[in-house]
């Protein structure tokens, strides 16, 4: 169920829009396939590799802003205390604040610097980088002004009330579980050390969990640029979370429930049909062996390659339609389909049965509840209700704290309806023999589908050409995949459903390929900007003779070929461009 973004975070757009540029652009553009196609990691853990990690970039920041944000306007006292209108706005702006700051240091090339990027994204906050963005923010907001400054004078801190914002930022730190424990967040003298430790420990000592620094801070705390805001970096530094003055108090509330909020916003993030790296490849389940499929695509978007590789969680995660937490606080799951061959299905279920337990861990456990935590729901699956039934089975058997709190209910999403094909009356059969599919035929394989693995006389089964006229809306966001379409020239359109923008769609390259592979509602909707004929093959025919993903040790030898081949260029039109 993808989102829309709402940009509305009582904050200044264009510092938000600043920081974008600065971090979460790059986090992008680093994992386009020709930038780490000859990454020697790849070959050695491809289901660690960063690039294929699901999505860090700027649509990930966006989605799980806009949860935090709307977490955050509840405020009926479910997941937090009920608060007065200027605190509960104070809350909802830092849990945005925070959440654009959290994977900033997932633009890092290694995978030893991202298991450190919540530290790093502290040390920003209070580093000398991120000076112009603490001004913007300081300046942008009277209350925000009113509310550090009263905090600093109360507890004596440093004399720049700005510190205290700065401080708040880096408790964007806490969004990780692993970094930083649900159960420090209700000791703040615990939580300050760890804070401490974060953002006075370089980044390279913390190539080992926070939580085996967190006993010895630096006695100087001298070892990063943090230190220099301070006179005395252990004694000033985060003196609000531990000062007994009622402001300090109320204030630290804020603060560390916009961490809660934070952290389950960052567990109910855009999965399944949605679920992309932040290179903007889609990632779905491959039905038949359950390995995770990926759409690699260039940056100029010439370039498209389907690559599977052995990652039973983003081939689990693609399968999780949505999650959200109730008004009651209750955690609600679905998921996309289940599975027909066994061994595939076996693992899926135990796959998603980790799934469900560490979503909960941070939407549910992040909170403190009176009583007993909210019950997990698992929405049934249509096609085999037993699939859900398993997962609950295995999740309250492996995870103590879920024991008796996992139900299944009733699916709340609708039926996929067909798209509308109409469009599609007036094709031609294009023909194995025919000179357009021997064409279409060697020019998607020289854009990355693996032709030599393809029968053409097979493959052109049912396979058309259809002119398509200006206007026409050819698949619809929520309508099922019974066809797969390549365009032959430019003139489509991609529209996604998610936080991103419409993009043009090169030729000869499969478009609606992933939602057939799925088996699910689509993501997108694709709409002719111009006169364009495009060929369109059936879903069935495309899964039995096209897909033919290509295995992770041949990325580097398929970017190759692309990048040697000086013909596949930006294409053009004289006229009609949209």
């Amino acid at each position: 169920m993808p989102r829309t973004v709402a940009r509305s975070f009582d904050l200044p757009a264009d510092t938000l829009a600043l920081i974008e540029r600065r971090y979460w652009t790059s986090i992008r553009v680093g994992s386009f396939a020709e930038h780490f196609a000859d990454d020697p990691a790849l070959q050695v853990s491809p289901d660690r590799h960063p690039a294929l990690f699901s999505d860090h970039g700027v649509t990930h920041v966006r989605d799980i802003a806009t949860t935090a944000a709307e977490l955050a306007s509840r405020n009926d006292g479910v997941l937090v205390p009920a608060r007065a209108p200027h605190r509960a706005r104070f809350l909802r702006q830092m849990a945005v604040a925070m959440t654009y700051l959290h994977d900033i240091g997932m633009a890092a090339p290694t995978s030893a610097a991202r298991r450190v990027h919540p530290q790093f994204a502290a040390q920003v906050a209070l580093g000398r980088e991120n000076a112009d963005v603490i001004d913007e923010l300081w300046r942008s907001d009277a209350t925000l002004r009113a509310r550090c400054q009263s905090v600093g004078d109360a507890v004596g801190g440093p004399t720049d009330a700005r510190v205290v914002l700065r401080e708040v930022l880096a408790m964007s730190l806490c969004h990780s579980k692993s970094a930083v424990p649900a159960s420090v967040l209700s000791d703040r003298a615990l939580l300050r050390r760890y804070l401490q430790a974060g953002v006075f420990t370089s980044l390279p000592e913390q190539t080992e969990p926070l939580r085996t620094l967190v006993e010895q801070p630096s006695p100087g705390a001298a070892g990063t640029e943090a230190a220099e805001l301070y006179e005395s970096p252990i004694e000033q530094s985060f003196r609000w979370l531990v000062h007994p003055a009622s402001v300090a108090i109320e204030f630290a509330d804020d603060v560390i429930d916009a961490v809660r909020l934070l952290r389950a916003a960052d567990a109910l993030r855009q999965r399944g049909i949605s679920l992309q790296t932040s290179g903007g490849f889609e990632i779905c389940a491959n039905p038949l062996t359950g390995e995770a499929v990926y759409g690699l695509r260039s940056h100029d978007g010439l370039f498209g390659a389907t690559v599977a590789v052995a990652n039973p969680i983003s081939a689990a995660e693609s399968n999780i339609a949505y999650s959200a937490l109730r008004p009651d606080g209750a955690l609600h799951v679905a998921f996309n389909r289940s599975f027909d061959e066994p061994a595939v299905r076996a693992q899926i279920i135990e796959t998603s049965a980790y799934l469900v337990a560490d979503i909960e861990a941070d939407a549910i456990e992040s909170f403190v509840w009176n009583g007993s935590p909210p019950r997990v729901e698992l929405a049934i699956v249509r096609d085999d209700p037993t699939f859900t039934e398993a997962i609950a089975d295995l999740a309250m058997r492996r995870y103590e704290r879920l024991a008796g709190r996992v139900v299944t209910v009733s699916s709340p999403l609708d039926e996929v309806a067909p798209p509308k094909l109409d469009w599609l009356s007036a094709s031609t059969p294009m023909g194995a023999g025919s000179a357009a599919f021997s064409r279409l035929f060697e020019q998607v394989g020289r854009r990355g589908l693996d032709t030599g693995r393809i029968d053409p006389s097979r493959a052109a089964l049912g396979v058309v050409a259809v002119n398509v006229p200006d206007g026409t809306e050819l698949l619809q966001v929520g309508t099922s995949s019974p066809i797969v379409v390549i365009p032959l020239e430019p003139g489509l359109w991609v529209y996604p459903a998610a936080a991103s923008e419409p993009q043009p769609l090169h030729p000869w390259l499969p478009v609606g390929a992933t939602g057939v592979i799925r088996g699910g509602a689509r993501n997108a909707a694709v709409r002719a900007e111009a006169d364009v004929t495009v060929a369109v093959i059936p879903a069935e025919v495309f899964l039995r003779e096209w897909f033919r993903p290509y295995p992770v040790a041949q990325i580097p030898e398929i970017v190759r070929r692309w990048k040697s081949d000086p013909s596949l260029l930006v294409p053009t039109r004289t006229s009609g461009e949209r």
